[in-house]
């Protein structure tokens, strides 16, 4: 055991009570890779002023071989009002009957996950395809119209979707 294995919401509250009255109180904030703390810190930052609080975030693992939301499981138990947890949705939110560890992330308001599947989806949306695609091939005048055509693409998966998790259903493979 180490000491990570200690932190909970309770010691971080013990532990902003040392700290003076004016200052920010401190919030712990897991997430599940290290390249999730600037994805997580854009969100929350703003809500540290109005709040008069400042969030930490770190990767709960220093190991990078060791990272995830099955690690971050470790702390669900530990969350509260100075120890949050931030993960990708992955399939959680959409399908929660799957699983226990699902349940129990889209339950525990101390909890907070994409509702996408995961970051990246978040960052490659249509409107911002076009700047990307600019960005790799230094060509201005892309003819493609992304947001139509993800539309498109969206109306045409969604039904393949739904049959995919039909089945899925009735070969029990997520039960």
């Amino acid at each position: 055991m180490s000491l990570i294995d200690y932190v909970s919401s309770d010691y971080q509250k013990a532990s902003n009570f040392l700290k003076p009255k004016s200052d920010p109180k401190t919030v712990l904030v897991y997430v599940e890779d290290f390249f999730d703390i600037s994805f997580w810190h854009n969100i929350l930052s703003c809500y540290e002023k109005q709040l008069n609080i400042e969030f930490e975030i770190k990767c709960y693992s220093n190991n990078t071989l060791n990272t995830g939301k099955s690690n971050l499981s470790n702390l669900t138990n530990q969350t509260g009002k100075f120890l949050l947890i931030c993960c990708d949705s992955d399939y959680d939110y959409l399908f929660p009957e799957y699983s226990d560890m699902a349940r129990e992330i889209n339950s525990n308001p101390y909890i907070f996950q994409t509702h996408a599947y995961s970051i990246e989806n978040l960052k490659c949306y249509a409107e911002s395809l076009y700047g990307v695609c600019v960005q790799a091939t230094n060509v201005s005048n892309i003819k493609i119209n992304f947001v139509e055509t993800l539309e498109k693409y969206s109306q045409i998966i969604y039904d393949l979707f739904r049959q995919f998790k039909d089945e899925m259903q009735r070969l029990e493979i997520f039960a």
